[in-house]
């Protein structure tokens, strides 16, 4: 900082560095059994009389790619806003002769990943009308804060990363390959989302980090 002062910044304690695979969002279909009818798990199981499996119902995930707006920084979103069959909501429809338009400002499309970059030379290639991105749509003369699009689950359009790391797990616990591998729900945690401050026709919108990471919610509000 200008005044000399030092900042200091750390990991959470819990803080794994490893890729995540989803086991589920906003549609999940669960079931509670006794800890006794699910075998091969390892020991810190024990101490559950019951255990809850659930499994993902959703194909797509229904995503807010805020970070998006700032070219080749969201490389998941770019590489999957590249590919084909894509849904999306409150992007900026772009034609040709705009979309060339941006690949000649060095500024933006070098800061692009590779998959964007691809996909922008084929739209103006192709024609029509397709999108960008780093570009929402623009609403009452100001760029959307909303832009939506529908991803294909992780585990879906990358299966091998699944099946190593169920691979790894089945190692770990000696499961024979005639049995299945089950991953019971080892803890439910109640999160935050740290929105800033926003204002809406002058009117203030409190943050929602104003609330605790562990708070008091009546059920099922806080799950």
């Amino acid at each position: 900082k200008a005044s000399g002062g030092w900042r200091t910044y750390k990991l959470r304690q819990d803080f794994i560095a490893a890729s995540k695979v989803q086991m589920e969002d906003d549609i999940t279909a669960s079931i509670v059994v006794p800890r006794s009818q699910i075998p091969n798990l390892p020991a810190e199981y024990d101490m559950f009389e019951s255990l809850k499996i659930s499994q993902n119902c959703e194909w797509r995930l229904f995503q807010r790619p805020d970070d998006a707006i700032l070219p080749g920084f969201d490389q998941q979103t770019e590489e999957d806003l590249a590919g084909d069959q894509v849904f999306v909501s409150n992007f900026k429809p772009i034609y040709e002769e705009e979309m060339r338009d941006l690949s000649e400002q060095v500024d933006f499309y070098e800061i692009l990943t590779e998959p964007m970059k691809k996909h922008m030379k084929r739209c103006i290639k192709e024609g029509g009308v397709n999108i960008c991105s780093a570009k929402p749509r623009i609403w009452n003369g100001q760029q959307t804060k909303n832009p939506r699009y529908l991803q294909v689950r992780p585990d879906v359009a990358k299966p091998q990363d699944k099946y190593l790391a169920e691979l790894g797990t089945r190692l770990y616990r000696r499961i024979p390959a005639s049995d299945p591998c089950v991953f019971p729900v080892a803890g439910v945690i109640s999160g935050r989302r740290n929105n800033p401050p926003d204002e809406i026709n002058g009117m203030k919108i409190l943050p929602l980090c104003v609330f605790n990471p562990i708070h008091y919610q009546e059920l099922p509000e806080l799950f």
